[in-house]
C-alpha cells in the first residue's frame, strides 16, 4: 500500500511539472534521499560511533521537565556531538562521509572558516524521534542538522553561503537511515544562490 501512495505522489507531482534537480527519471529509487548503505567501512563505523553515543538521548530527554531543561539536553548533546564528529575528522576515520553528506571536513573551498586545521561545521539540533514503523514496531531515531557557511564575495559585498546536512540515524541498528544534503562545495548550488542574490 505504502508503494502505491508513493507512486501517486511521483505521479500528482510530474502531471504539474514539479521536478527536483539533477536527477534523470522520476524513479522512487532516483528521488530518494541518500542512505547509509552508500557509506564505505570507515565511515559506517563512524555513523555507528555517533549513533551508538545517542541511544540515550530519547530516554533523557523524555524525563525533563521544563522547556529549559529539555534546551540545556539539546545544547549538551549538540556540543557532545561536535566533539565526536571533531574527533573522527582529525583522526582521518570518516571515509566517504564527506560525499554521502555534503559537508565538507577539507578546508578548501574558498571562504570557508576552519577551527583546528579543518572546515568549521555546528551541530545545529540533535532531537530524538519516535514513531510507528510499517508493521506497527516502535522505532527510535536521531534527527541531527549539521551547517556550515562559506563567505562569497557577491557584488563588492560579503555574503554569507549556508549548507550541511540533516542525518536520520537509527539508534536500534546503529545505522544511516537517511542523509537529506546541501552540499557547502557544490558550484551547482553556489551558482544558484549567486544568480538569486544578483
Amino acid at each position: 500500500m505504502t508503494v502505491f501512495y508513493r507512486v501517486a505522489f511521483i505521479e500528482a507531482f510530474r502531471r504539474r511539472g514539479i521536478y527536483p534537480r539533477d536527477i534523470a527519471h522520476l524513479s522512487e529509487r532516483a528521488l530518494r534521499w541518500s542512505r547509509g548503505d552508500a557509506l564505505d567501512p570507515s565511515a559506517r563505523s563512524a555513523v555507528q560511533r555517533i549513533a551508538q553515543e545517542l541511544q540515550s538521548l530519547p530516554n533523557k530527554a523524555q524525563y525533563q521537565r521544563t522547556r529549559e531543561e529539555v534546551f540545556k539536553l539539546q545544547q549538551d548533546w549538540q556540543k557532545k556531538m561536535h566533539e565526536l564528529i571533531m574527533s573522527k575528522v582529525l583522526a582521518d576515520v570518516t571515509g566517504n562521509l564527506e560525499e554521502l553528506t555534503g559537508l565538507s571536513f577539507d578546508p578548501t573551498p574558498p571562504g570557508i572558516t576552519t577551527s583546528s586545521g579543518v572546515s568549521s561545521f555546528e551541530v545545529h539540533s540533535v532531537r530524538p524521534a519516535r514513531r510507528r514503523g510499517p508493521g506497527g514496531e516502535e522505532v527510535n531515531q536521531v534527527v541531527m542538522a549539521i551547517t556550515q557557511r562559506r563567505h562569497l564575495e557577491i557584488d563588492g559585498e560579503t555574503v554569507e553561503f549556508p549548507g550541511g546536512c540533516t542525518l536520520i540515524l537509527d539508534l536500534e541498528t546503529l545505522e544511516l537511515r537517511y542523509a537529506i544534503s546541501k552540499p557547502i562545495a557544490d558550484p551547482t548550488r553556489e551558482r544558484q544562490f549567486r544568480d538569486l542574490d544578483g
